[in-house]
């Protein structure tokens, strides 16, 4: 499948399940799914930089796409919890100050990466 349509393909699996969840957990179960989930992608680039990696390279080698589906599920939950633990609208005002500050970045950095570097 083509990048693009497996993002908006995940947008709406996680605006279904923001729409229709309730409330089930609190900050501290939200806040240890958020951590367990990044604990887990901070372990996957650590045991393949320790394993593939040169020394000093400046990419982690033998990361794939594959090994973060299984967080998924994790990452949808937690989200659909916090998205109903603050507020839907709150929610969604954040969700797009998040993508445009990623958006900004990204032309910033191609800028950058074609002009100056």
């Amino acid at each position: 499948l083509p990048y693009y349509v497996t993002v908006f393909v995940l947008g709406l699996v996680f605006y279904h399940t923001v729409r229709d969840d309730f409330l089930v957990l609190g900050w501290r179960q939200i806040g240890a799914l958020f951590a367990m989930v990044a604990a887990t992608i901070a372990c996957l680039f650590l045991s393949l930089y320790l394993v593939w990696t040169p020394v000093e390279s400046k990419l982690v080698l033998g990361l794939q796409g594959r090994y973060f589906i299984g967080l998924l599920p994790f990452t949808i939950l937690a989200v659909s919890q916090l998205a109903a633990l603050v507020g839907r609208q709150r929610f969604v005002n954040g969700m797009v100050l998040v993508f445009l500050g990623i958006l900004l970045y990204n032309m910033y950095r191609a800028v950058d990466l074609r002009y100056y570097g």
